[in-house]
């Protein structure tokens, strides 16, 4: 059994003209317990790993984050497995106490700004994460992975235009509020392969490729045009050594 806990406590102070927050001061306490054990289903073939996150943090509350997985060894050169997890990324200062203006070219004779605001009820973004692969040692010095996985996210951030206001000085201006809301949801899913070769003890040979696609959509069904795929590669291949020619010593 692995368990632990943990407490962290941040705290600012932020000057400037203008400060971009609502707030200049923040104080952020983070408490936190996690525990994963094993399970041996069948002995020497099936194990099951399962296991959870808790926290708890000054912007959303509790958040668990759980995850299982298994895995099955047929004999010492062939392992596969599944998982199944959920995870969290919590707000941050940004998203709920954001408060930045910007000046927007206009063509209009009234200066117009646009004025990022952080949401007070913005929640956590959530991931359900669904994967499985394939291991086999080929030989003593040749190994194979397969994997693939699909992932849902919801509740990811969006900016939302709110009604645009006139605020009455010497010089009036246009603001045009825009607010941080959950207002996406996404799909990805990808395979991932690679390939470790090491012929001595004391150098190995590592070549992947993975291929990821991933779609966003607003939580009304809609896509998001041009932005309705990821700025993430969709083809990736990497090819890495390691050379240990000395004691305490690797290139």
């Amino acid at each position: 059994i692995n368990w632990g806990t943990g407490y962290r406590l941040t705290t600012d102070h932020i000057s400037g003209n203008p400060v971009p927050f609502a707030h200049s001061h923040h104080r952020d306490a983070l408490y936190s317990l996690f525990f994963e054990d094993d399970y041996s289903l069948i002995p020497n073939r099936l194990f099951l790993t399962g296991g959870f996150k808790l926290q708890h943090n000054s912007y959303s509350g509790y958040e668990i984050q759980p995850s299982g997985r298994l895995l099955w060894t047929d004999d010492e050169h062939h392992s596969a497995w599944v998982a199944v997890s959920r995870a969290v990324r919590t707000p941050s200062v940004q998203d709920q106490d954001l408060q930045l203006s910007e000046p927007l070219p206009s063509e209009e004779s009234m200066p117009t700004v646009a004025l990022a605001l952080g949401n007070p009820n913005f929640q956590s973004e959530v991931l359900h994460a669904y994967e499985s692969g394939y291991r086999q040692q080929v030989s003593k010095v040749i190994s194979v992975d397969l994997a693939g996985y699909f992932n849902v996210y919801s509740k990811l951030r969006d900016r939302e235009f709110e009604t645009p206001y006139v605020v009455m000085s010497a010089t009036p201006m246009l603001v045009i509020p825009m607010l941080y809301v959950n207002a996406i949801d996404a799909r990805s899913h990808g395979l991932e392969s690679a390939i470790s070769w090491t012929p001595v003890r004391a150098f190995r040979v590592q070549a992947s490729y993975s291929w990821a696609n991933a779609h966003l959509r607003n939580t009304d069904g809609q896509g998001l045009g041009q932005g309705d795929t990821w700025s993430s590669p969709t083809n990736t291949l990497s090819l890495r050594t390691n050379w240990a020619f000395a004691h305490r010593w690797s290139l």
